[in-house]
């Protein structure tokens, strides 16, 4: 009798232990999409241009060649450069994605302006890039604003891969 409540003892520490391990082993697995750093990266190749590029431990591995934004902080967007931006997506949209994300993937940009109404980002204003959203996705946001001051949200989904 004394032996088998010391095995059963035993069994309950083994056990506790084991389950123990098993969610600190769940817990080191990094969350979020394989996409995420992708759309860090690619947000920073729309937004920001060669004068305004900081390399960091951080940065995409190239220097941004899209650039909507002018110098500076925050981002301020340059609407000539985002008309730009939009017609070489409408014409052809492999050689735009090409300057944001690799030839595998997919981008959707949308611009969100700021309602004051409703306190948020609810007015779509702009949509860029292909609205077919793979099953592995991952959404970037960045705040800017336009030269007249307006308030907008810019998404940027990255697919595929």
């Amino acid at each position: 009798m004394r032996e088998s409540f010391a095995f059963m003892i035993a069994t309950f520490v083994i056990f506790l232990y084991a389950l123990f391990a098993i969610f600190f082993i769940k817990s080191l697995q990094t969350s979020g999409s394989p996409l995420d750093d992708e759309a860090r990266y690619a947000i920073r190749q729309l937004l920001e241009n060669p004068g305004n590029f900081d390399p960091c431990w951080y940065s995409p591995p190239r220097p941004p060649v899209v650039g909507i934004a002018f110098n500076g902080s925050p981002y301020v967007i340059n609407t000539t450069q985002l008309s730009k931006c939009i017609q070489c997506a409408q014409e052809n949209y492999t050689n735009f994605k090409m300057g944001i994300v690799p030839p595998n993937h997919d981008v959707l940009i949308r611009i969100y302006r700021y309602n004051p109404a409703d306190n948020d980002f609810t007015s779509l204003s702009i949509t860029i890039g292909s609205t077919t959203v793979g099953q592995v996705a991952s959404t970037y946001k960045a705040h800017a604003m336009f030269p007249n001051g307006t308030k907008v949200l810019v998404t940027l989904t990255v697919s595929g891969g």
